[in-house]
């Protein structure tokens, strides 16, 4: 039970931050593991591992799920509760709107309690929630169901270790005295007159009206500070208080009396954090009625939190039923950006004929970076004939140079052989120099045969330094022997320095041995000093060669010749 409720509680974690944060699949591994040493109870393992993580990966989209978890560890590995609640003070500090904060304010409370009732009483001023003589405040488990075992014992039982533990925090809040700053002293009084004795000449200085104001409201503002920090504590507590109720709700949600209560809350509730929260929780529970909670959300909710955690939410879901809606949302420009832009990029996983006309649409009539960047990127996804056609035809009829940078950007990562005839065309012909050198880039980041023949095509049919520089340089890049063989037969007789110092170095990028006597040989040939330094350059790439190493020495003989000489 208890792993089946950590694995549930984690899922929560990754949903809410999901929605706004993009994760590396580094950390996301570095987390995981840790998160597996939770799951086997290995909890020495599992705190040094998310310390560890604390140190390494301080700004992931992890980083507040790891310290939730090393407070968690903490807490069974052994019994001091300062450190434990000083932990998990700094996680609610450090990351107030984690979804993770609710579980931390909760250990919290109970903490607190138990502090407070060893003799500690001051730790009740650090709760969060702590309301003083705030009548407002209220915590209850109580609904208007009638459970008769459908909630599992262990349920109960939670909810009445959370009843019992504020219940516990209310009777020593009654019973707290909270140290009180006594009135600031008054004023003296100020003479009018001030008498300087100077011998024979005295100073008379009268004190100004303005002295005596600016006097008496720098005492108005001691005791405005005196008052706020009286009350500081008082202004403390949680208006919503349905917090630690999501908590315990949270791993209950495959059963269908919990999901009963999330919708009535959901429906009763007016307070849109809450119910936006309320609404990721429904991720995982099956149902048509859940799917039509969630699409009358995304119609009528007056709310954008809640409307835009729904369409999130119908997404992961995959519920078919949920498409035509989200497809009217494309086209809403009442949504934000970001909310369109994530359905556009989840197409890939729906009927393709479908998904491709929609985003043929909305290359063609949308002019939002963010929307044309997600519907190009999710045609590439998809990379059939027919997808391809669609994103090349919308490249040349669209005019907006940005757009088409951005479309350009997607259509190099598709392996189609269209698409390198089209980026050889493109690198060849167009007019826009930036376009051309990017289809480039595209046609040599493929580092493969292909592709190379395609660059020496390029090299070949162009007289654009530029171009031909570049054409080289990805040649080189491909690091086999086939790509020696084509920089070598492209530079045999080149001329141009700039030109055979992009050889030179493209040469080295090969990595190849037969490179070696090349890049002597145009060292040779060359009195250019850049193309000296190019050659040098590549030879010290190589210099696993033995044969590197000793073209190096010649070379640096030859240098110390010419040098003695001048």
């Amino acid at each position: 039970m208890k792993k089946k409720f950590l694995a549930l509680s984690v899922s929560i974690g990754v949903l809410t931050l999901s929605t706004a944060q993009v994760f590396s699949q580094e950390d996301n591994n570095a987390y995981r593991q840790g998160y597996q040493y939770i799951l086997e109870e290995n909890y020495e393992r599992a705190r040094s591992h998310f310390e560890q993580f604390q140190n390494d990966w301080a700004n992931s989209a992890w980083i507040d799920d790891a310290s939730f978890w090393r407070c968690y560890a903490m807490e069974r590995l052994n019994k001091n509760l300062e450190s434990h609640f000083a932990c998990y003070q700094d996680v609610l500090n450090n990351y107030p709107d984690s979804s993770w904060s609710a579980d931390a304010r909760s250990r919290i409370v109970v903490l607190a309690s138990r502090l407070a009732e060893l003799g500690n009483p001051e730790y009740l001023n650090q709760i969060e929630f702590f309301s003083g003589d705030d009548e407002d405040f209220d915590f209850d488990f109580d609904f208007d169901f009638d459970f008769d075992g459908n909630i599992s014992d262990s349920v109960a039982a939670a909810m009445d270790i959370a009843e019992r533990e504020l219940a516990r925090v209310r009777v020593l809040q009654e019973n707290f005295q909270m140290p009180s700053i006594p009135p600031l002293p008054d004023i003296p009084n100020l003479p009018n007159t001030i008498v300087i004795e100077n011998g024979d000449d005295d100073y008379r200085i009268e004190i100004a009206e303005t002295i005596r104001e600016a006097q008496q409201n720098y005492r108005e503002m001691g005791e405005r500070m005196r008052r706020a920090y009286q009350n500081q504590y008082r202004s403390r507590n949680r208006s919503n208080v349905d917090d630690e109720l999501l908590t315990v709700l949270a791993a209950l949600r495959d059963n269908e009396r919990a999901s009963d209560i999330l919708i009535q809350r959901l429906e009763s509730s007016e307070d849109p954090q809450l119910r936006s929260r309320i609404v990721l929780l429904l991720e995982d529970i099956r149902g048509e009625h859940i799917t039509e909670a969630l699409i009358d959300l995304v119609e009528n909710d007056e709310s954008d939190a809640v409307r835009n955690n729904a369409v999130i939410v119908l997404l992961d879901r995959r519920d078919e039923a949920a498409r035509p809606q989200l497809l009217r949302i494309v086209d809403d420009e009442s949504y934000p950006t970001s909310i369109r832009a994530e359905i556009i990029g989840d197409l890939d996983n729906w009927e393709e004929s479908e998904a491709i006309s929609l985003l043929g649409r909305v290359l063609s009539n949308s002019n939002e970076v963010v929307l044309i960047d997600e519907a190009s990127d999710t045609l590439a996804d998809i990379g059939t004939e027919a997808a391809v056609d669609v994103l090349l035809d919308a490249f040349e009829e669209q005019q907006d140079r940005t757009l088409r940078q951005v479309m350009l950007e997607q259509i190099v990562d598709v392996e189609n052989p269209r698409v390198l005839n089209f980026l050889s065309d493109l690198a060849l012909n167009s007019d826009d120099a930036e376009l051309a050198l990017a289809a480039i880039d595209g046609i040599a980041d493929r580092e493969d045969n292909i592709g190379v023949a395609a660059l020496e095509h390029i090299y070949l049919q162009t007289d654009d330094i530029k171009r031909r520089l570049l054409a080289l340089n990805g040649i080189g890049e491909a690091e086999n022997a086939y790509a020696f063989d084509v920089v070598s037969d492209l530079i045999a007789d080149e001329e141009n320095a700039d030109l055979l110092a992009a050889g030179a170095r493209a040469l080295g990028n090969t990595e190849q041995e037969a490179a070696v006597e090349e890049l002597q040989s145009i060292y040779a040939r060359s009195e250019d000093t850049a193309v000296h330094r190019a050659v040098i350059r590549a030879l010290r790439q190589l210099d696993d060669y033995p044969s590197a190493t000793e073209a190096m020495l010649s070379i640096l003989e030859d240098q110390l010749s010419k040098a003695a000489a001048q």
